[in-house]
């Protein structure tokens, strides 16, 4: 008698008795898991042989885009939702404390100590915030000298780490709360912007009509002795995409109210200039001990760190008031100009096939090098920092594409 033919369901079952040898207990439940759901969705879905490729070619360019630099297997994570939802299985606080959230992907420990209501900004970045509160515990109770770690961006929508011309420290710092639980310090009201969408997860969201905008934020890290250690955001309540978060990593009680401050407002705090927004803000800690450290995955795009040849990260002067199309533009760095490079970061007599179009007020620059023998060698590190936010509506290319407009 011929055997029966062999189903999918026989398939999945074969897959997943393949792990039984495991030793690792939590390794083989983790793996098993893995194969059912993943088998339960080809079926599930229909799954076709071009959609599979499609996949595979998806992944493939995943890991091509991925380097020191930039972690796009994690930003699928997070445009996924799964990000958050680790985060919230890992985290889950009683009623009244802070909600965490996710780390985001411009942490950068070692921020510089600073006093009791100083400014992290070191230089011009936007609507000053004064930021104050108390660390307090579920009781009610201040707790004394919390640890505060805080990092954001700025009116250019950068972060620090992203902009070659910012000061290493700007816009981040470590305060301690007082005996009373209390701290401050100067800020500024931060804006929303895009997270890279100029490789496969962008593809993804333009496919799907979602857009890659996360809402305004500042981010926070409270340690204290005694108590689990919270890492959060704190969201404007008047940022656009509160409710459409390209991460998901919005919870209703943290968007609070930044309230619009006039120059001349008697409460204004020393060394602000000009108009001015405030926030008051209590953290809630939970008891608990949380010895872990902070650890940044693999996403944060470093300056500097591709070695010698991209260590030159300042603004190309533009040399000449009669520059050719061999000089880049004033505002374009070098790691960003397309030109055809010597082996040395400058452009090349050859590069006047490349525009670079000058940003407006609000631009975003989605920067790609060339794709000469030399730029293809260096295509990696171009796209590690291929994606720098400053601006809402158009992006503004250093190649020889047109700029596109984005949601905004």
């Amino acid at each position: 008698m011929p055997q029966p033919p062999t189903t999918p369901e026989d398939i999945t079952a074969e897959a997943v008795a393949s792990f039984a040898r495991t030793g690792d207990a939590r390794l083989r439940k983790l793996m098993e898991a893995l194969t059912r759901h993943l088998h339960a969705f080809a079926i599930e879905v229909g799954l076709r042989e071009e959609e599979w490729r499609a996949a595979i070619r998806a992944l493939t360019d995943t890991g091509h885009i991925t380097d020191a630099q930039r972690q796009e297997f994690i930003l699928w994570s997070d445009t996924l939702g799964l990000s958050m939802l680790v985060d919230a299985l890992a985290n889950r606080v009683p009623p009244g404390a802070t909600e965490p959230t996710i780390l985001g992907p411009f942490y950068v420990g070692g921020a510089p100590l600073r006093d009791y209501g100083a400014d992290i900004s070191e230089q011009q970045a936007g609507v000053p915030a004064w930021v104050h509160g108390r660390v307090l515990d579920l009781d009610g109770n201040p707790v004394a000298h919390a640890a505060l770690d805080v990092w954001q961006n700025g009116d250019d929508r950068l972060y620090a780490v992203q902009d070659p011309a910012a000061p290493d420290d700007h816009l981040r710092g470590r305060f301690t709360a007082r005996d009373d639980g209390s701290y401050a310090f100067v800020a500024v009201r931060p804006t929303p912007y895009t997270i890279p969408d100029d490789g496969p997860v962008g593809r993804m969201l333009a496919a799907t009509g979602r857009h890659p905008w996360r809402p305004a934020h500042i981010h926070m890290i409270v340690r204290a002795s005694g108590f689990r250690s919270l890492t959060t955001h704190i969201f404007d309540a008047a940022s656009p995409y509160l409710d459409d978060d390209a991460v998901f990593a919005v919870k209703p009680s943290l968007a609070r109210d930044f309230v619009s401050r006039d120059a001349d407002d008697p409460g204004r705090p020393a060394g602000i200039t000009g108009d001015w927004v405030s926030l008051e803000l209590d953290l809630v800690l939970a008891r608990g001990e949380d010895a872990r450290e902070v650890v940044d995955p693999g996403r944060t795009h470093l300056r500097g760190a591709l070695g010698p040849a991209h260590a030159r990260v300042e603004r190309w002067p533009r040399t000449t008031s009669s520059s050719s199309a061999t000089d880049p533009p004033a505002w374009c760095s070098p790691r960003c100009w397309g030109g055809r490079g010597t082996g040395s970061g400058s452009p090349s007599a050859t590069a006047a096939s490349i525009t670079c179009r000058a940003p407006r007020a609000s631009t975003t620059r989605s920067c790609a090098r060339s794709r000469s023998s030399a730029g293809r060698r260096r295509s990696r590190a171009a796209r590690s920092r291929s994606t720098i936010t400053s601006g809402a509506t158009q992006v503004a290319s250093c190649s020889s594409t047109s700029p596109t407009t984005i949601p905004g």
